[in-house]
């Protein structure tokens, strides 16, 4: 799918800098995006995929996390795992 477009979009998280990250699930990627100038519209920014969520169950329900310097960690339920991305 194309940058802005999700299969499955179950967790977000916010960095410090007000960016959203989300995780497109069955599209295997993280993606993030950035605040516009009037803070009320996000342009798509960066993506990058994941090794996991490969099986479409519904326990297969990824979190993630930002912490403050920026780090992105996201869980892979069916992989019983954390990855630091």
């Amino acid at each position: 799918m194309d940058v802005g477009q999700f299969d499955e979009p179950v967790g977000l998280a916010l960095d410090e800098a007000g960016n959203v990250y989300v995780d497109d699930t069955w599209n295997q990627r993280v993606q993030v995006f950035t605040p516009g100038a009037d803070k009320l519209t996000y342009s798509p920014s960066k993506q990058w995929p994941i090794n996991g969520w490969f099986g479409q169950s519904l326990d297969n329900k990824p979190f993630i996390a930002v912490d403050s310097a920026n780090n992105v960690f996201v869980s892979d339920p069916e992989g019983y795992r954390i990855l630091g991305v």
